[in-house]
């Protein structure tokens, strides 16, 4: 069949069938191009299963051969097979970006000069057998299952123009001199066969993860030619072959932001970096890709009814944990949505998060210095959906240095795994729901029995007052709270201390008031002992293999007795996790230590006085975020407390390395006589003086 041009022949039995039962039906009048690759004018890597021209239309063919019953809306598809469900971006979407691209190329070609090019649209065709469409009416346009004796399908829709979504012509065929016009434009063009440009460097792509709306960025998965380490996600910044040099400098420093945020940091939830590289299509950067990874939003509709609570409370603590600590690093995500996390089976049971698309972000130290700018928009990079987890301000361009941005999407994402609904569907509609409702996102409408402290973590994060929101800490710490409520669980001894929640005992007789927060490398609880009047801090090894650095940390506070810096208590081991106990440098609020539950109906019932009922333990960064620069008479005793403190370590034959407002807490001495700092956080004492990037930009030397 000479109208049949296989420019790749595939290799997967599903695809070879699909592909046999079109040509087996196609008219003769009809051209087809199956199996290739083209690179956009911006410089995208498209692959098309099929493209077919004939007298009643000009189709790019998207073939999905995943078996099940397709449910979901114009945003996203589900597939249920019975066993599992499978969840993906709407495939009409990233179809249509492929038709606007190719039909851009095609019309640079010689043959098209001074032609009208037919328009060319997309069709889905459902190729498995057992596939059914129960999609909404808007989200079944141009969506076919094979042709039948009693219902018209893909064949149709390609010979005869029949089918849902595909309007009558109101203009003659498609004649053949205007089909040669497009087959010599074709030919032209030089199609490529679907693996001949699958490269990025030294990676060779797999399958398409994910393209922005604005053809700014494809994501692919990725592995190195030579090196077996593993699966890699490959992030490439796409730039158009009649970018100017600002368009292209835009596109890198988004790149290099990207990369440069996250490669100092070094937490479990975070997708590790691995490298940033050039290609001829414009910078990429290079992730570690966790196996069986899944995006939250396809995660969330994939698992639904499924998840626990205990699992719901799990997902959000680990991503508020993950941007508490970039917080503590001064990076700010900016961009924090579903679509921005991870999720990957944990070790044993559970999951486990990982945040990436830092590209928006701001922080320290990186050549992209942000002050109210950014080289990329959330427009550019995220679909309309997404944008509704966004703070109002950050669309609007306004405050995008500031961290609460990122407590906002916190509490949206909060939304939308406790309500089973997004908060809204776009931007535009979020931020009418802000202004025309109560000023904050109000769980307790859409969902019977959650409890008031869920409402209220909720409610202090996406209140559209962000001077009145929490902050990422705060918001990690309050989980305590909810969990509690939600749970309750009858107060345990565990084996894995890790594991702990408030009321649990663990070895010694300690007792879990509430956890505070998880590092690269420890996690910390504070706890009630029954050896001491005041609570106290455990800091334990995350996995086993740290064990020995918080040893150091010990022994390295052993040697330092002063009131300027916190004091170790004990050492504590417990099912082979290990760490110790200290002091607590900071002034617990009282409300840890008590049940008390204020609860806002309006934004005008939030006062001040009630909402700092909520202020997180106070460290020197906390007192600076809520009272700005200090006064004359604090900046000269904390000052002097201060460079007390690090004269007495340095005496000691030791030195910090991290001193930062995060690690440096605010205690009232039982005499009273007035507010004073603790150093804490000795954990890179014993660093290498070679390793001249430990510590926490912009506070390095």
């Amino acid at each position: 069949m000479d109208n049949w041009t296989v420019i790749t022949p595939s290799a997967f039995a599903h695809e070879i069938e699909a592909l046999e039962f079109v040509r087996s039906s196609l008219s003769p009048a009809c051209h087809a191009f199956a199996n290739f690759t083209f690179i956009g004018l911006d410089g995208s890597l498209n692959e098309v299963d099929l493209l077919v021209i004939g007298p009643w239309g000009f189709f790019l063919t998207e073939i999905k051969s995943r078996p099940g019953v397709i449910r979901g809306d114009t945003q996203a598809w589900r597939w249920e097979d019975g066993q599992r469900v499978f969840s993906a971006d709407n495939p009409l979407m990233l179809a249509q970006r492929k038709c606007q691209k190719l039909k851009a190329l095609l019309s640079k070609q010689k043959a098209m000069r001074g032609q009208t090019m037919p328009f060319l649209e997309p069709v889905i065709f459902l190729s498995h057998a057992s596939n059914q469409i129960a999609l909404p009416p808007d989200a079944r346009m141009r969506v076919f299952l094979r042709d039948s004796t009693n219902r018209p399908g893909i064949c149709a829709a390609l010979n005869r123009r029949e089918g849902e979504g595909l309007k009558k012509f109101d203009h003659p065929p498609i004649n053949k001199p205007a089909m040669s016009v497009v087959l010599r434009a074709m030919h032209e063009l030089g199609l490529k066969p679907k693996t001949g440009a699958r490269r990025a460097g030294d990676y060779e792509l797999g399958s398409l993860l994910y393209e922005s709306p604005a053809h700014t960025v494809q994501d692919w998965e990725a592995s190195h030619v030579v090196a077996k380490s593993g699966p890699r996600l490959a992030r490439l910044y796409l730039v158009n072959s009649a970018a100017t040099a600002e368009d292209r400098d835009r596109l890198t420093r988004a790149a290099r932001r990207d990369f440069e945020l996250i490669e100092p940091l070094d937490h479990p939830g975070l997708l590790r970096v691995d490298t940033m590289i050039s290609t001829e299509r414009g910078p990429a950067v290079i992730y570690r890709y966790p196996k069986d990874a899944r995006r939250l939003d396809h995660f969330l509709r994939e698992k639904g009814d499924a998840l626990t609570v205990s699992d719901r409370l799990s997902l959000l603590r680990q991503i508020a944990e993950t941007i508490a600590y970039a917080h503590d690093h001064r990076v700010i995500h900016r961009g924090l949505t579903p679509q921005s996390i991870l999720v990957s089976p944990a070790d044993g049971d559970g999951y486990r998060t990982h945040v990436y698309n830092w590209q928006l972000g701001s922080g320290p130290l990186t050549h992209t210095a942000t002050t109210g700018t950014r080289s990329l928009h959330a427009t550019d990079l995220l679909e309309d959906a997404s944008t509704a987890y966004l703070a109002p301000e950050s669309i609007a361009g306004v405050n995008l240095d500031a961290p609460e941005l990122d407590t906002f999407a916190l509490g949206a994402i909060a939304y939308r795994l406790f309500a089973d609904q997004p908060p809204a569907h776009s931007s535009i509609e979020l931020a009418t729901l802000l202004r025309d409702g109560p000023g904050f996102l109000d769980v307790a409408t859409v969902k019977d029995g959650l409890p008031d402290s869920l409402r209220d973590l909720v409610l202090y994060a996406t209140h559209r007052d962000a001077t009145m929101r929490y902050s990422a800490r705060e918001f990690a710490q309050q989980l305590d709270e909810v969990e509690d409520e939600l749970t309750r669980p009858e107060p345990q001894h565990v084996q894995d201390p890790r594991t702990a929640r408030s009321g649990d005992v663990l070895e010694g007789g300690l007792q879990v008031i509430r956890r505070l927060g998880s590092g690269s490398v420890s996690i910390v609880f504070l706890v009630r002992s029954p050896n001491s009047k005041e609570p106290l801090v455990l800091k334990l090894a995350v996995q086993p293999e740290y064990n020995e650095r918080l040893k150091a940390e010990f022994d390295a506070l052993n040697k330092v007795k002063h009131p300027g810096i916190v004091q170790v208590q004990d050492w504590f081991t417990s099912g082979g996790i290990a760490g110790f106990l200290m002091d607590c440098a900071v002034e617990v609020p009282k409300e840890w230590l008590t049940d008390v539950e204020p609860v806002a109906t309006n934004v005008n019932d939030i006062s001040t006085k009630q909402r700092s009922r909520f202020s997180e333990a106070e460290t020197l960064a906390v007192h600076l975020r809520r009272l700005g620069r200090l006064e004359i008479d604090l900046l000269q005793s904390f000052g002097s407390d201060l460079l007390t403190a690090l004269e007495y370590v340095h005496d000691c034959g030791l030195a910090h390395r991290d001193v930062k407002p995060d690690n440096i807490g605010l205690r009232i001495p039982r005499s009273r006589d007035r507010v004073r700092l603790i150093l804490f956080d000795f954990s890179l004492t014993n660093a290498s003086l070679d390793e001249i990037r430990v510590g926490t930009p912009p506070y390095l030397d």
